[in-house]
């Protein structure tokens, strides 16, 4: 079942590309690139650890009404966690492929508020740690115990000037465990170490970031 939410979503992407052309005559449709910063984190971690986290790609835009749009953005992202911002213990690295769909209401003229979902295809998965205060990184790969999967709720606010910038504030809460059933599993390092990923590590992904992105095509 999840994996069929993700394939129609995916379809629903492509049919709105592969329909571009003829949206961008009716003037409703807008595309271009977007980047964006903020964190991410594992909520449901005891320890409140946040790593930097980016995000880029592209955003399509597609005008309802004059006060209804449907925004959709396929970006690779990073996520996971970190003990400290500099030269941390731990760190885990997730990177994903995400699909996010929102409807964003224009409160005012240019300001709007959003609300939707979003789903990720995870490319990378590592987990690092100090090797015994040294300066070098235990790796563990975690492809075995991470769900391939991911999947959340977003929201946002922001800004969408006449010049065809925007600017946004946005959050997406994942409501799937970054974890599997096989995360009480022992992982082996690179350096022939084995552990166990602690329960009070284990959660879904949180992400808080701001964006900026451009559009090209009518927006209003």
């Amino acid at each position: 079942m999840n994996r069929k939410i993700l394939y129609y979503l995916i379809l629903f992407f492509i049919l709105i590309i592969a329909n571009s052309k003829q949206l961008f005559a009716q003037g409703k449709f807008s595309a271009g690139p977007i980047i964006g910063i903020g964190t991410s984190s594992i909520r449901g971690n005891k320890q409140f650890d946040i790593k930097p986290h980016i995000h880029a790609g592209l955003l399509t835009n597609y005008r309802i009404n004059d006060k209804f749009n449907l925004q959709s953005s396929v970006v690779l992202s990073t996520k996971g966690y970190a003990d400290a911002m500099i030269f941390p213990h731990d760190n885990m690295s997730l990177r994903y492929l995400d699909f996010i769909f929102n409807i964003k209401y224009f409160v005012w003229e240019d300001i709007f508020v959003g609300a939707g979902v979003q789903t990720g295809i995870m490319g990378y998965s590592y987990y690092k740690e100090l090797y015994y205060g040294t300066d070098y990184y235990n790796e563990s790969n975690l492809s075995g115990i991470v769900n391939k999967v991911d999947y959340g709720i977003s929201g946002c606010v922001g800004w969408q000037f006449d010049n065809n910038i925007g600017i946004e504030i946005s959050c997406i809460c994942g409501i799937r465990n970054v974890f599997n059933s096989n995360s009480e599993e022992q992982i082996t390092g690179e350096y022939g170490d084995t552990f166990f990923i602690q329960n009070n590590f284990k959660g879904k992904n949180l992400v808080s970031s701001g964006s900026f992105y451009y559009l090209i095509g009518k927006i209003k």
